[in-house]
């Protein structure tokens, strides 16, 4: 009951991000990056998953991926970290626990929880 209620929240919050996110974007279209939002700086999310323990991953564009952790710690992985490519479109977790990230122009990046290995 704990862990639903931790991802009901984790998922309020990133859907309000989303929201405020597109809000922002509405209003002033002359700034080119959405300001700072619980801790992430991206100008567009493309991608939201939960990461099974409350947390979750948000895959953006230009900005790579981001993973938001129950305490609200928020991590950035781009190419420098061997993220396959900086727009992050589409993402999934496998049964064994590891996130994969579909990109525009570099295929697919797996990440096992240490490592980023592009496929």
């Amino acid at each position: 009951m704990i862990l639903l209620k931790k991802s009901f929240f984790v998922t309020i919050i990133i859907l309000t991000i989303m929201i405020l996110s597109n809000h922002s974007i509405a209003q002033n279209k002359t700034e080119p990056r959405v300001k700072q939002i619980a801790g992430l700086n991206a100008k567009f999310v493309f991608a939201l998953i939960s990461d099974g323990n409350g947390g979750a991953w948000i895959g953006t564009e230009d900005d790579g991926v981001f993973h938001c952790n129950v305490d609200g710690k928020i991590l950035q992985f781009t190419t420098k970290n061997g993220l396959g490519d900086n727009n992050g479109y589409a993402l999934a977790i496998d049964k064994l626990g590891r996130l994969w990230v579909g990109h525009l122009h570099s295929g697919v990046s797996v990440f096992n929880g240490k490592d980023w290995k592009k496929l």
